[in-house]
């Protein structure tokens, strides 16, 4: 799963939400989890799979949306996804353009 405050890389520290005091700031970091909410609801679905970095909860979204129907299979939805990736890269197309999710340029470092 990608967010702020998933893991090492992602928590407030490593994300320069550090005051001079050495506190965090938690205000602002919680901030940008209210902003990464908004809009992993919104892109994140079209920014994975656009980008190659679908999940599991993805596949499975993306099948029920495709077929109409549930499954709880991941292996099931992955071939839903391969077997229409031309419908699919049409609705990401339609969708253009896809934000880069916020808090994308503390990672990069810039």
């Amino acid at each position: 799963m990608m967010g702020p405050g998933l893991g090492d890389w992602t928590g407030p520290q490593a994300l320069g939400f550090r005051r001079q005091d050495r506190t965090i700031d938690w205000e602002q970091f919680e901030r940008l989890g209210r902003r990464w909410k908004w809009w992993d609801a919104r892109y994140g679905l079209w920014f994975r799979l656009a980008h190659g970095c679908e999940h599991q909860l993805d596949l499975l979204k993306l099948h029920r949306l495709l077929t109409g129907r549930p499954t709880p299979f991941p292996d099931v939805a992955r071939t839903t996804l391969d077997e229409n990736r031309a419908l699919v890269d049409q609705l990401i197309a339609e969708r253009e353009p896809i934000r880069d999710p916020p808090g994308l340029e503390l990672v990069r470092g810039g």
